[in-house]
């Protein structure tokens, strides 16, 4: 459990701030369902960006792996990580961004 910080226009990772903020939450089970198929997509997209892929441990992040800024961009709230988890998106919650050596998608 880990939280993100934005502060002098740096992200930092680091411990959630009381020990009560890394309790278990329950799911229901369409949550757990969606976050299953979530999980499904990023080893695709780990598939398909090879070694460009950047693994950093998290559940919402860019295409390659990357993790979003807490603050994005409109684009990006546009296709939220909440609703990247439940629906088609075109990434696991984050921008859409080609692999290295692809076509561009036609379903983006």
């Amino acid at each position: 459990m880990q939280q993100r910080a934005k502060g002098d226009g740096t992200v930092s990772a680091g411990p959630t701030k009381t020990k009560r903020s890394g309790r278990p939450v329950p799911l229901d089970p369409r949550t757990v369902e969606a976050l299953r198929e979530h999980r499904k997509q990023q080893r695709e997209e780990r598939r398909l960006w090879n070694e460009a892929y950047e693994d950093h441990g998290l559940v919402f992040t860019l295409e390659n792996g990357t993790p979003l800024h807490p603050m994005p961009s409109p684009a990006v709230c546009a296709g939220n990580a909440v609703t990247g988890a439940l629906g088609d998106t075109g990434g696991s919650g984050g921008t859409s961004a080609e692999p290295p050596d692809s076509e561009p998608s036609k379903s983006r």
